[in-house]
């Protein structure tokens, strides 16, 4: 297992070195569904960002990258849960609390993603809303994105514009370089 996992940083898995990206939990919920992602961080996490939850969501999900996803029914709450899904599959992830498991996965490289610190209570909407947001996604018009944004619920005190910012969503929570081979 690897120790030190922190957003921004390098792992190497296997003979590959990999980037670590920051999981995070928009705070945009309803009844049964909400969406957690990945975010592309440069070398040092933003200040701030709470610690322990965000370790805990990379170690789950670092096992799980490996070794399959069992790892991430261990872990207590439901955000850090799909976190660590994110962190698995990479770009953002619509997932069911209803029933405990990612449903879909969205991602493009061209969606910039803004963090900023200063948070607030997790927006309470209707799951259609979502739905809705979510099928515009995935039917390419990303100016919908901007309606997600707001107080992150994963790491708390933090916000999230989407759409805007000069970060990327990251392809994978663990984005790895081949090994050089030579020829």
């Amino acid at each position: 297992m690897a120790s030190g996992l922190e957003p921004g940083s390098t792992v190497r898995i296997g003979d590959a070195l990999c980037r670590v990206s920051l999981p995070v939990v928009l705070g945009f919920e309803g009844n049964c569904l909400l969406i957690a992602g990945v975010v592309r961080v440069g070398q040092k996490p933003p200040e701030g960002i709470a610690r322990e939850p965000v370790y805990r969501v990379l170690q789950t999900g670092f096992k799980a990258f490996l070794e399959g996803s069992e790892a991430i029914e261990e872990l207590e709450s439901q955000y850090e849960r799909a976190a660590a899904y994110a962190t698995v599959y990479g770009g953002l992830i619509l997932y069911s609390k209803c029933g405990d498991a990612p449903i879909s996965r969205f991602y493009s490289s061209r969606m910039p993603v803004d963090l900023a610190a200063g948070g607030g209570d997790v927006r309470r909407v209707d799951d259609r809303d979502i739905l809705e947001i979510w099928s515009s996604l995935l039917s390419g018009r990303l100016e919908f994105a901007s309606r997600l944004g707001g107080p992150l619920a994963l790491p708390e005190g933090y916000s999230a514009r989407l759409g805007l910012g000069g970060l990327k969503l990251a392809a994978l929570g663990f984005e790895c370089m081949p090994p050089y081979v030579e020829v």
